[in-house]
């Protein structure tokens, strides 16, 4: 009896993972179809499976808003969408196009340099935190006056790859603890920009020894 049990579990087991298999191909199908609608893909945008939102921001049916949300997540997927380059061609100085190529890792530098100008700050931080952003153009959001006092764009430049010790020196004093702490995570932070008394007292206080 209790033999017969278990091979009955076994075959439930096996039924369910069958079941969620097909729904699973069932939901990516419907996120890649170019003709599924607005709204069924806006449902998919929450799907837990990474592989289903990146297909919803790859369809050019996508609503725009649900692209900006997912294209934290995914810019490339974002700027190789075929509406981008649509809304591109008709409106290039949207926030949408806008705020999809400063996200976006293969955006040029001439135009994350241009962005870094944008009149908006959450487009200029956008830029601060993307990891293909030149450091000249690092350079410049941490020299301009106007930028340098968003506190949460020198975080942003703080936590970028691309940044040089000499700026991580820098921001090493910054007034922000937050600031402070993304230099002393940071794995191009020298041992001389650690070892002064004063950060290394931040790092004990804040985050710990390294």
């Amino acid at each position: 009896m209790i033999f017969h049990f278990f091979l009955f579990l076994l075959f439930l087991q096996e039924l369910i993972f069958k079941f969620n298999n097909t729904l699973i191909e069932n939901k990516r199908n419907l996120a890649a179809t170019e003709d599924t609608s607005a709204e069924i893909l806006q449902q998919l945008s929450q799907d837990k499976d990474p592989t289903i939102r990146a297909l919803v921001a790859s369809n050019p049916n996508t609503p725009t808003q649900v692209l900006l949300e997912l294209g934290i997540e995914f810019p490339d997927e974002i700027t190789r969408n075929p509406i981008f380059l649509l809304e591109t061609l008709e409106n290039s100085d949207s926030e949408f196009v806008r705020i999809s190529l400063a996200r976006s890792t293969t955006t040029p530098t001439n135009t994350l340099k241009k962005l870094a100008l944008d009149r908006s700050k959450e487009i200029r931080r956008i830029v601060a935190a993307n990891p293909s952003t030149p450091v000249e153009t690092l350079e410049f959001l941490l020299g301009d006056p106007y930028t340098f006092n968003d506190k949460c764009l020198r975080y942003y430049v703080a936590t970028n790859p691309n940044i040089t010790e000499k700026l991580l020196a820098i921001l090493a004093f910054d007034p922000n603890k937050r600031v402070r702490i993304a230099v002393a995570n940071h794995p191009q932070t020298s041992s001389k920009t650690l070892n002064r008394q004063d950060l290394r007292s931040w790092i004990k206080n804040e985050t710990g020894s390294r």
